[in-house]
């Protein structure tokens, strides 16, 4: 969802619970945090330890399905 001036997003988890996450907001099991957020996507930085032990971070798209992609009529 983009609003005048401020980018949020509505993320669900499995349960079915959704959450409003802006950039910043701090998410999933990886020490991931909101980076961007596109018409269609939101863009989460996780860290990671390689295989050397070093503590590296990686960027993951994850996308917004549209209305039509989940059933839905217009939400």
């Amino acid at each position: 969802m983009l609003l005048p001036g401020k980018k949020v997003a509505i993320i669900e988890d499995p349960t079915g619970k959704g959450y409003h996450v802006k950039v910043g907001t701090s998410i999933g099991m990886n020490d991931g945090v909101v980076v961007e957020i596109l018409k269609d996507e939101v863009v989460v930085e996780e860290k990671y330890l390689d295989e050397t032990a070093q503590t590296r971070a990686r960027k993951v798209s994850v996308k917004i399905p549209k209305d039509e992609d989940r059933g839905g009529e217009g939400r």
